[in-house]
Order: C-alpha cells, then structure tokens, then sequence
C-alpha cells in the first residue's frame, strides 16, 4: 500500500472547527500510539490501523466511502461493527476488553472516539449521518449496559415548510470519562454528560447532565449530587478512595 502518515492525518482530522475534539489528547482522552498498529488500505483512501478483523472487528464499506480513517487499538471481546459511509470520516477506539457495539458514521468529516477500558454490553452509535464536522465522543473508563443508544443525528430532516429551514441539523455528543450508562438508555444530539455521571435505566437524555450526579427519568434530571459509581457492587475503602483520585483526575470534585 502507498506510505502514509497516519500521525499527520490524524492531527489535520483532529484541528476541525468542532470544540468537542479540543479534549483530545487531555486526560481522560488520551490517543493511541499509532507506531503500534499495523496499517491496511481498504480502497479508496479509507484505512485501517488496527491488529484485529473479523469476527471482533467487523467493518462494512460500501463502494462510494472515501478517505475514511480507522483506528481500533484492541478489542478482547466484541463484534464491534462498523458501518462506515461518507468521506474523511474518523473513528479511534481505545483498548477495550468488551465493546459489543454497532457504529453507523457518514457524511463528511465527523469523528467517533471511545476511551481506553469504556465497555458496552450492547449498544448503537450514530454520527454524521446528514451532517459534517461532528463528534461523538465517549471518555476513558464509561460502562455501557444493553440496549443503549447514543445519537448525534437525527438521521432524517425535519423542514420548517414556511422558511424551508432544516430544523435538526447534527449536534455533537461528549460523554465525559467514567460515565455509567444504564440499560435502554436513549442519548440524543447536542448532549453533553458530565465526568463521574449515572444515568439510570430507561432514561431519555436530551439536555446535558452535571457530573458526579444520579439522573433518570423521560427526560433525564439530575436527582440525586457528589455520587459516582464503581465497577464492583461491593467496594473496599481504598477502591473508594481510588475513585475520589480518579474524578479528581478528570478535574471533577467528587464532593459535588
């Protein structure tokens, strides 16, 4: 395949006007290192920087995608699958040891991160469709259960039929690190969650959340301040005191 500077690509990716990708590189949003990760053309100019394919990995892509860049740094357990559209699209999966997800990322110059150890037990992403220059972000260390839904897209226009305007234009999503996202959670365009966050089952996001907050409900509300959560249900004293740390990395106060 013709030489290619992933690095360079990857940095003029991530210089586009969306705010959301100014987090990139920051703690909590760390990218891999590319030197590791083998490179494969895919035709067309899309590409892909990653030591997996199938079963785990699992990339469709129709004849027009062009220029597209994939980076998947290792994903133990999947099938992680990526329906990939449009051009000069980038998706950058951190190491995950469980990511059983369906990305569908089009249109032009959007981008899809997901943080070093962020789970899913089941989930669907989808970004860029109808749009340009967005983002759909997940941070370092979020936990994903069944049945979760994050949207950066609508999918389809919405037309106010006396100005002609397109009234639901993409919007970005960020969900800040270490976010639990609870079964059959829907999370629309233009969201962003804060470090630290639950999101209860069933829940319906459409306005940004504090973080190190409990919320839930149809449209979700904050409802409970200074909480936060850890993988084990029974945590020791110093798994506690490891996550105070830990929010206070991501420049969250866990006190609220």
């Amino acid at each position: 395949m013709p030489s290619v500077d992933v690095a360079a690509l990857l940095r003029e990716r991530l210089a586009g006007d969306d705010p959301a990708r100014r987090l990139l590189g920051g703690i909590g949003w760390a990218l891999p290192d590319l030197a590791k990760l083998p490179l494969r053309d895919l035709g067309n100019g899309n590409l892909v920087a990653s030591p997996q394919d199938r079963p785990i990995l699992d990339i469709n892509v129709p004849p027009g995608a062009r220029d597209n860049l994939i980076i998947v740094e290792g994903v133990k357990s999947g099938p992680f699958k990526i329906k990939l559209d449009g051009e000069a699209n980038t998706v950058i999966v951190r190491e995950s040891r469980k990511l059983r997800a369906t990305l569908v990322i089009g249109g032009t110059g959007n981008l899809f991160y997901s943080g070093l150890g962020t789970t899913a037990n089941e989930a669907n992403f989808v970004v860029g469709i109808g749009g340009a220059g967005t983002s759909l972000l997940l941070g370092e260390d979020c936990m994903l259960s069944q049945r979760v839904q994050i949207r950066a897209t609508d999918s389809h226009g919405m037309i106010d039929l006396r100005s002609g305007e397109v009234l639901n234009r993409p919007e970005s999503v960020i969900v800040h690190p270490h976010v639990w996202i609870g079964f059959d959670v829907t999370i629309l365009k233009g969201v962003e969650v804060g470090a630290g966050g639950i999101i209860g089952a069933n829940s319906l996001v459409t306005r940004s959340l504090p973080p190190v907050s409990a919320s839930a409900g149809s449209p979700a509300t904050p409802r409970r301040e200074a909480t936060s959560w850890t993988r084990r249900p029974d945590p020791g004293e110093a798994e506690r005191r490891n996550l105070t740390k830990l929010l206070r990395d991501f420049g969250v106060h866990p006190e609220g």
